[in-house]
């Protein structure tokens, strides 16, 4: 018999037994991105020109404030449908670029349009080549430059298309990404800042050889051919043409060094006069920063040289000062970590902006005026605590002397937006206890002004196990990162199978400060399935050290499996 006392706490027990989802595998996987993700301000970006900023809610473009202003209506899906043909209608607002303060465009049925709040009409800039690929507009002139197969072409709002390759063929590419993507190449156009030039890449890898690969989508599968260089093998060689859109000419840089050198990080200077290509050798170990003539396509200078005995590994073009045209910034991992310099084009070094043991992680913006930069970076670290490296912080770094000050003040990973005039920051962050939040911030100290969106767990209906963030003792005498997840069920001094996910090497950090430690939701149903599921960022993994990373050089499949077998000892 149930004594009446009992009956309160029974229900509590029960109701919250029986209240509780129990998460699939199908649910895991394909839920993943949509319904089990944190909620987020769809659309969010800074307008162009203003302190303001916009975002999606309800199928209507809002604007925000960094002041005390209320948010207020933009534009609705409705009204922009009713400017569109019938068989043209969108389903939700598409992804907009800001052109000013009160028009923007996008890309909609192969066209370029422009839509203007102040008289609500929708224009055409340019109608696209139906095979058009690889699209790069530039956003005063709106003069798109695409590929069609492998030649370039740059049509123009008039509607003229001007071609400016036309020896793309099997073998020979133009204007698309080159070298593999590798060392921060991500497209293969760029734009003077005026818009009146056009850099792109040629690739000439007609004497590499072929690579069959499978194409599995087909029935039965098929090959397709590609150009591979194997191991020892000769490799593509890489140059870089200037398009003048004045006049129709175009000019190849007159590169040195061997053919078959890394041609990277390109950068124009803020007059369009001058472009900047690092130049990497094959084996990684020499680079150097050359700047040219963008009307004769002779070199004018080196601006920097770098050595390492291992490798180098250049992903950032120079950035240069529009306050202060001949000085830019520039990142490096020299110190040991990586970090901000600031370079002077004829005086060269003028001093190390950042240092400690901590990483920069990319470069938000510059202040107009030229008297700070906002970053991204990991938490500072030390030998027996790297902890640090599971964080990411936006930080204020000043100019003149390279005073550091730490903008995100809560523990986790921190993502910001930085305004056109730098003066406020869109700070979205998580971590493990915390699954999202958007917050506006003050770049002067660090303020939060609001927050934007608290988001809910939406993990809170289901029954899922714990989540630990541990530090390990790994070879070498280091310590590594780890993330330890148990079932909901979990009861000390039983024995569980332990499930390992592990993807160690360079640019790869599965475990960090975020929501759910970065694990991906399937390991929390494995877990609930008695499992333990372990990962460990070993050595060669991103976000410590350059040490760390490079301690792999040549001993790929050692280093990575030793950290690994300490990490199933603990």
């Amino acid at each position: 018999m149930i004594r009446p006392s009992l009956l309160p706490f029974l229900f509590l027990v029960f109701s919250h037994a029986f209240g509780q989802q129990t998460l699939t595998l199908r649910d895991a996987v394909l839920k993943a991105g949509t319904d089990l993700a944190p909620e987020r301000i769809r659309g969010l970006q800074w307008i162009t020109g203003t302190g303001n900023y916009s975002f999606v809610q309800d199928s209507v473009l809002m604007v925000g404030s960094s002041g005390k202003a209320m948010d207020r209506p933009l534009l609705s899906l409705g009204t922009l449908n009713k400017a569109l043909p019938a068989d043209q209608q969108l389903r939700s607002l598409p992804a907009l670029t800001w052109i000013d303060g009160n028009s923007f465009r996008f890309q909609h049925k192969g066209r370029l349009l422009r839509y203007d709040l102040a008289s609500n009409a929708l224009s055409t800039i340019v109608t696209l080549p139906e095979e058009a690929a690889n699209e790069d507009i530039e956003p005063t002139s709106l003069h798109v430059a695409c590929t069609i197969e492998n030649d370039l072409y740059v049509v123009r709002p008039d509607g003229q298309s001007q071609r400016v390759t036309s020896d793309g063929a099997d073998g020979i590419v133009n204007g698309q990404s080159v070298h593999r993507q590798e060392y921060g190449i991500t497209k293969g156009t760029f734009w003077a800042p005026k818009g009146e030039r056009l850099a792109f890449y040629r690739m000439d890898e007609r004497m590499v050889t072929t690579y069959q690969l499978e194409d599995i989508s087909t029935k039965p599968s098929t090959f397709n051919a590609i150009r591979y260089p194997m191991a020892g093998q000769t490799s593509h060689h890489v140059t870089v043409g200037v398009y003048d859109l004045r006049d129709g000419s175009t000019r190849f840089l007159r590169t040195d060094g061997a053919a078959d050198d890394y041609l990277t990080n390109i950068a124009w200077s803020p007059d369009g006069r001058f472009i900047h290509i690092v130049h990497l050798d094959r084996r990684t170990e020499n680079l150097r920063l050359v700047r040219y003539d963008a009307t004769t396509g002779e070199p004018i200078s080196t601006l920097l040289t770098e050595q390492d005995p291992k490798y180098l590994e250049p992903e950032h073009a120079p950035l240069f000062l529009k306050a202060r045209p001949d000085q830019y910034l520039w990142r490096s991992e020299r110190d040991g970590w990586d970090h901000l310099y600031l370079y002077d084009v004829r005086k060269g070094l003028v001093r190390q902006l950042t240092k400690g043991p901590w990483n920069v992680k990319e470069v938000l913006g510059v202040d107009p005026g030229g008297r700070f930069v906002v970053v991204e970076g990991s938490a500072p670290e030390t030998v027996t605590d790297p902890s640090g490296a599971l964080e990411t912080h936006c930080y204020r770094v000043d100019l003149p002397g390279g005073r550091t000050t730490r903008l995100t003040r809560e523990v986790g990973t921190h993502h910001g937006l930085l305004s056109d005039n730098a003066a406020f920051l869109i700070d979205r962050w998580s971590s493990t206890t915390v699954p999202g939040r958007t917050e506006l911030v003050s770049t002067t100290k660090g303020e939060r002004i609001r927050t934007l969106l608290d988001a809910k767990d939406p993990l809170a209906a289901y029954t899922v196990g714990s989540i630990a963030l541990l530090q390990v003792p790994i070879t070498n005498g280091d310590r590594a990162n780890a993330r330890l997840i148990k079932p909901s069920h979990f009861q000390e001094g039983r024995r569980y199978p332990v499930l390992i996910y592990v993807y160690n090497g360079p640019h790869v950090q599965l475990v960090n400060n975020s929501f759910l430690g970065g694990a991906s939701h399937w390991m929390l149903e494995a877990a609930e399935r008695g499992y333990l599921v372990w990962t460990l960022d070993g050595h060669g993994s991103a976000g410590r050290s350059k040490a760390f990373e490079q301690i792999v050089h040549r001993r790929l499949g050692q280093v990575e499996v030793d950290d690994q077998l300490a990490g199933v000892d603990y």
